[in-house]
């Protein structure tokens, strides 16, 4: 019995090895080659070179009617002060020979997001991650409004356009034009035409309009500013919101020497 239990206990391991050396033979081949590693990194990478231009296309076209919807419910918050106010048009002041765009407070206090962002930033505009395009009375904004249709209020009560010329009164809400563009995105709060198409400052553009190139750059922090002059928004479209209340969109060249934008 002694010996009988000795051969069996020989096979078994002898079987046992056997095993283990077919299992470590079955783990070898069952591994990836250098070659089918490669080609598998390289079908990713393929894949996300299609799939990416998608993405980023879409987060674009997000950004604008993001834009659009902030300039929407900017023109909703300027009617709503205009029932307030006798029906009149967002306007500024101009305190000791200062004048203060206080309109885009006073028609964001009316509309949804407030004040200090919200709907005065432009999702696709430099700092709109809260901060702005330039100080102005503590509002943070990177839109303008159609400057033919904005009023200063001084402080002995009279009333004048932003070119200086005495009125009696200010512009009334359903005096606007259905066509006419009264918000839009801008690096000014207030532009004509003519100040469109001859940008003197840093400060004072249509976002990717051509003749921004000669903007020069004088501090570090307006390189977003700069870069929103001279790149744009919206693959270099800018987006509206009419005196009837509908959104559009130009291209910046359109917008800016279109004469019908203006009037």
């Amino acid at each position: 019995m002694t010996k009988s239990f000795l051969v069996m206990t020989t096979s078994d391991r002898s079987a046992g090895r056997l095993h283990r050396r077919r299992n470590a033979s079955e783990c070898w081949r069952s591994g990836f080659t250098l070659i089918e590693l490669l080609a598998v990194v390289c079908i990713i990478g393929l894949l996300a070179s299609l799939v990416l231009p998608a993405i980023q296309a879409a987060l674009k076209r997000s950004k604008s009617a993001g834009c659009m919807s902030s300039l929407r419910q900017l023109y909703v918050g300027a009617n709503l002060f205009a029932a307030d106010n006798q029906g009149a048009v967002p306007y500024s002041e101009n305190d000791n020979g200062s004048f203060n765009p206080t309109w885009m407070r006073k028609a964001s206090e009316y509309a949804l997001g407030g004040t200090n962002g919200g709907v005065l930033m432009c999702p696709d505009g430099p700092y709109a991650n809260g901060k702005q395009t330039s100080t102005t009375q503590g509002v943070q904004a990177n839109y303008g409004i159609n400057i033919d249709y904005l009023r200063y209020l001084y402080s002995d009560g009279s009333i004048k356009t932003a070119k200086n010329s005495a009125l009696s009164k200010f512009v009334k809400m359903h005096e606007l034009g259905a066509s006419t563009v009264l918000f839009y995105d801008s690096g000014s709060h207030c532009l004509s035409t003519n100040q469109a198409m001859n940008p003197s400052a840093s400060w004072s553009y249509i976002p990717g309009y051509s003749k921004n190139k000669s903007i020069a750059v004088y501090y570090a922090s307006e390189r977003k500013v700069t870069k929103d002059a001279h790149n744009g928004r919206h693959g270099k479209t800018i987006n509206f919101v009419r005196g009837d209340g509908s959104v559009g969109q130009k291209g910046a060249e359109d917008f800016v020497e279109d004469k019908e934008t203006w009037k």
